[in-house]
């Protein structure tokens, strides 16, 4: 391992490194027992992970291998409709591009910025496929559909919460256009729920070992 930083030992780095796996372990555990959808509970169809403040995978659990793959396109396209320095303290973005990061329709990413004392430190992200996101037919994905517009809502990149309040408008078209409204709200809820958890416990890694080491051991992960 070469490290760029030097502010920190080899010791200091592993500890580091699988506190932040480690979170990244507890988010899948806790997103399966909380999560209504047995896509998502039985069938283990998501993903959880964190990345630095460019969107670069730092740390992921035992999840769906696609999915991973997804997690930084989907943080490079809400950063280019949400420039990180627009982002505040509790805003949550969400999408479901398959153009740009999900791998169809019913797969939602939900990733939510870490913040330690208004500096952003990375991502915490959540893609999940959910049971049902519309469309001609039920569960939302079938072999028989000829365009995008069949196979159920599209989500763009967008804001769910903003400075820490819901956008209810986007909720409500939401469930608005799927079969099990509050299956699929609930979940989307469980998404933003494990996000926050781990965006604070990201956080405290900054208050225990300063927010420059952390950024170093996140820059040498990527090596």
């Amino acid at each position: 391992m070469s490290f760029h930083s030097q502010t920190f030992d080899d010791f200091t780095y592993e500890v580091i490194e699988e506190n932040v796996f480690h979170i990244c372990r507890d988010m899948a555990t806790e997103l399966r027992k909380i999560c209504i959808s047995t896509v998502i509970r039985e069938a283990q169809d998501f993903a959880t992970a964190v990345t630095d403040a460019d969107g670069r995978l730092i740390a992921q659990s035992i999840g769906t291998p696609g999915h991973y793959n997804s997690v930084p396109s989907a943080v490079a396209a809400l950063l280019a409709r949400f420039p990180a320095s627009t982002l505040v303290p509790g805003d949550v973005l969400m999408t479901n591009d398959p153009w740009t990061c999900a791998g169809h329709l019913p797969d939602i990413v939900i990733v939510t910025p870490i913040f330690y004392e208004d500096r952003l430190m990375g991502f915490a992200a959540t893609v999940a496929h959910h049971i049902d996101v519309g469309g001609k037919n039920p569960g939302s994905t079938t072999a028989n559909t000829t365009e995008i517009y069949q196979e159920g809502l599209q989500l763009p990149p967008l804001k769910l919460f903003e400075a820490g309040r819901v956008n209810e408008a986007v909720m409500a078209i939401i469930r608005q256009n799927v079969r099990i409204p509050d299956v699929v709200a609930h979940d989307i809820e469980c998404q933003t729920a494990v996000n926050a958890r781990a965006a604070g416990r990201v956080a405290a890694l900054c208050e225990k070992y300063t927010p420059s080491v952390l950024e170093g051991a996140f820059a040498d992960a990527i090596v």
